[in-house]
């Protein structure tokens, strides 16, 4: 025993000595060789800065963009993404804990994102992200608004980031193109040139000229891949390559398609003697008329050409280039084609799971670095105007630095409707969810969901229908349809008893509901302005039934 353990700790000294006291591991993947050295020619130890340097990220960009232009499967695919991820637009819902301020500020922060366009906006800013690697956003004040709170925000290309001087540049640790930063990394100035670089006409006249803007104004979206990388390389990088192939791939194939399909037919010449006259020339064409019967020469045969493209497996091979193109932007197969046929209902679940997870990752970066920065700058801007807030609203506002808020996306839809509704009364019934989070799953808020239920029963409970039988969903809707045309007069009575009538109701309810409707004149209409005497400028005075900011002001 103490002999063998002698033999492997001598030998073990021995290959210690023999290697200058170091044990060496060797790696396969790092072994250089005749056959991989070329496959590894590109690969080098640059920094995330260095790699991505302005020359490099300027090539990338302009292919990127090139491909998504001229191939419909990574352009439908962007927009996919971009419809998926945005949606028409977020919804804000505040979590201060007093209702009233909470809807004044939804309501106010609500009609300015929709008169910035701010869903537009973000799919804009979303899909350049992608394209591009980066996009960037400048917030600034637009007194055009109607808004009391002109705030507002421009969007930016990547390429109008940039640092003409390269003096600056010298250290990237503090600052890269079009960036300058602070020792811990912040973002300090960006460096916004005056004119786009591509802009035609523009020559050398004012391409050195740039703005700073300071950091507080500025939006970078990007998704850092590497450590200590600060300007985004874009997402369709790894798949350029494959873009390119595919569409040289598919040009060949179409190209040989064609010719085979355009030559009428070859002849071929046979037994013919020396004494015989000579063949027509080699290569020479014939025009072949539509209907036309003709006789060969002798010893010539007619043959045509079998077409042999596109193969019974360039499908196939095109559908792997599609998959394979997709995969970078983490979508599948049905995303990127357009096309679910080979797709059952298990494969099709799962495969929208991982790109779903994906998608709540890029709104979770639009909510961190552009929404909740546009909140920002409201909340500051809005405090500061003179009777625009009440006092209780700027106190809350002002208490901590940012309040209790959530941004409300629509999430897809279930593909079949009655089991998503009883997957959703499950986790009701076994408290897993709640009421609120089922309606932000649907881009809904709680308090308008239960104020318009509230709407609903008051209209029913004002036609003497409140304990009658109920009516179906669409004899609701199609019913509330024809009160608000009668209520607003764009309808007359007799004409909305008989579409009620129509939809199925009773002749006796639909008068009842109809008569319940009709405007009163104006003499009789209830005064309602003592409501507006103590809401905040600008506000629209509220309705009277469900909205919580009837009492609010009081």
């Amino acid at each position: 025993m103490i002999h063998w353990l002698r033999t492997i700790l001598g030998g073990r000294r021995r290959a210690q000595e023999s290697d200058g006291g170091r044990v060496r591991a060797r790696y396969d993947a790092a072994r250089t060789t005749g056959e991989n050295a070329r496959h590894w020619a590109n690969a080098d130890g640059l920094s995330a800065s260095a790699a991505a340097n302005p020359e490099v990220l300027a090539t990338i960009r302009n292919r990127a963009r090139h491909e998504v232009a001229n191939n419909a499967y990574v352009d439908g695919t962007l927009q996919t993404i971009c419809a998926d991820v945005v949606g028409r637009t977020p919804v804000l819902q505040m979590r201060t804990g007093d209702d009233a301020v909470d809807a004044l500020v939804e309501q106010q922060v609500g009609a300015l994102l929709g008169e910035i366009n701010v869903g537009e906006k973000l799919r804009l800013m979303l899909e350049a992200q992608i394209a591009s690697g980066e996009c960037f956003a400048q917030i600034s004040r637009n007194p055009k608004l109607r808004s009391a709170v002109k705030l507002d925000l421009a969007i930016i290309e990547a390429d109008q980031i940039a640092t003409p001087d390269r003096r600056g540049l010298d250290d990237s640790r503090q600052q890269v193109d079009g960036i300058r930063f602070d020792r811990w990394g912040n973002p300090v100035e960006y460096h916004v040139l005056k004119q786009h670089p591509g802009d035609l006409g523009l020559g050398l006249i004012g391409l050195h000229e740039y703005d700073r803007v300071d950091a507080q104004w500025m939006v970078h979206l990007f998704r850092p891949r590497r450590p200590g990388q600060r300007r985004g390389v874009s997402r369709l990088v790894s798949s350029l390559q494959l873009s390119a192939q595919r569409r040289s791939m598919r040009a060949s194939v179409v190209s040989a398609a064609r010719k085979v399909a355009g030559m009428g037919a070859i002849t071929i010449e046979t037994q013919l003697s020396a004494e015989e006259a000579e063949p027509p020339p080699e290569f020479e064409t014939l025009d072949i008329e539509d209907g036309m019967m003709t006789v060969l020469p002798a010893g010539a045969t007619a043959r045509q050409l079998a077409p042999t493209q596109p193969g019974t497996t360039f499908g196939d091979f095109d559908d792997r280039l599609i998959r394979e193109q997709a995969r970078s932007v983490n979508a599948p197969f049905a995303i990127a084609a357009g096309d679910s046929s080979k797709s059952n209902y298990a494969s099709g679940r799962l495969d929208f799971q991982a790109y779903d997870r994906c998608n709540e990752i890029d709104r979770a970066d639009l909510e961190r670095k552009v929404l909740d920065r546009l909140l920002l700058k409201w909340i500051e801007w809005a405090v500061q105007i003179e009777g625009y807030l009440p006092y209780r609203a700027k106190r809350l506002l002002s208490v901590v630095p940012m309040p209790g808020h959530a941004w409300l996306w629509r999430e897809r839809e279930h593909v079949d409707p009655v089991k998503g509704a009883e997957a959703r009364r499950i986790r009701l019934a076994t408290r897993q969810s709640t009421l609120s989070d089922e309606l932000a799953a649907e881009g809904k808020d709680l308090e308008a969901h239960v104020a318009q239920l509230r709407r609903e029963s008051n209209l029913l409970a004002e036609a003497g229908l409140a304990n009658q039988a109920p009516l179906a969903g669409p004899q609701i809707v199609a019913a509330l349809e024809v009160l608000g045309r009668l209520q607003s007069q764009s309808l007359a009575k007799a004409a909305a008893i008989e579409l009620l009538v129509m939809l199925g109701l009773p002749r006796d309810r639909a008068e009842k509901m109809a008569a319940a409707r009709v405007p009163a004149p104006p003499s009789e209409a209830p005064d309602d302005e003592s409501d507006d005497r103590t809401a905040p400028p600008g506000l629209a005075r509220p309705h009277r039934n469900g909205n919580r900011l009837t009492e609010a002001w009081r």
